[in-house]
């Protein structure tokens, strides 16, 4: 009994505390303390800060002294628009324009002055065409019941060509015998040996 008594008593006095705390917040409690005096330091830099800051503020244009303010990038832009005096403003003259109408461009040939067959000084005549070149030289030679031969082109890739068979798109095999071998080459006939230079006939 004396125990309940006892719990009820601190009971009692931790509500009375509670709301004694709780009336005395809401009427204010007391005062807060006035904020301490800024030393001169601190002053001396809020103020340079402070200065910074406007100065970052006037964006300033390079073509005139004057600084322009910030611009709100979501209100509509408004330009002044200086009067335009009309006797300064060129007259241009609208004249009509004549196409001019030229033949179409053909390729011209390749002229030569005075040096084809039977030409006069001083007369134009076409250029005759190079001569074609063969560009293979002959590197091995295949005789028996299927002969051929073997070439190198200048890169010196190789190529097996049987006889009768073309080497490309401009000559042909024509014989083959145990040291040299010949070509139908355009309308003349090469005939060429393993090493050798091409000989025409």
């Amino acid at each position: 009994m004396n125990r309940d008594k006892k719990q009820m008593l601190v009971l009692a006095l931790l509500a009375v505390m509670i709301l004694g705390v709780g009336a005395f917040q809401m009427m204010g409690g007391t005062a807060p303390p006035p904020p301490a005096a800024a030393s001169s330091d601190e002053k001396a830099k809020r103020e340079e800060q402070e200065k910074l800051a406007k100065e970052a503020d006037a964006i300033k244009n390079p073509d005139f002294a004057d600084p322009l303010d910030r611009r709100d990038p979501f209100q509509k832009a408004s330009f002044a628009v200086k009067p335009v005096d009309p006797s300064t403003v060129p007259v241009v003259k609208n004249e009509p324009k004549v196409k001019k109408h030229f033949p179409p461009s053909r390729p011209l040939p390749d002229f030569e002055f005075g040096s084809g067959k039977g030409a006069k000084e001083g007369q134009i005549v076409p250029l005759a065409p190079p001569e074609p070149k063969f560009n293979y030289s002959l590197i091995g030679i295949i005789s028996g019941a299927n002969p051929g031969a073997v070439f190198a082109d200048s890169t010196g890739n190789q190529k097996l060509v049987e006889l009768g068979h073309g080497i490309d798109g401009d000559a042909t095999l024509l014989s083959v015998s145990r040291d040299q071998v010949r070509v139908k080459f355009h309308a003349k006939t090469l005939v060429l040996t393993v090493g050798g230079n091409p000989s025409a006939k």
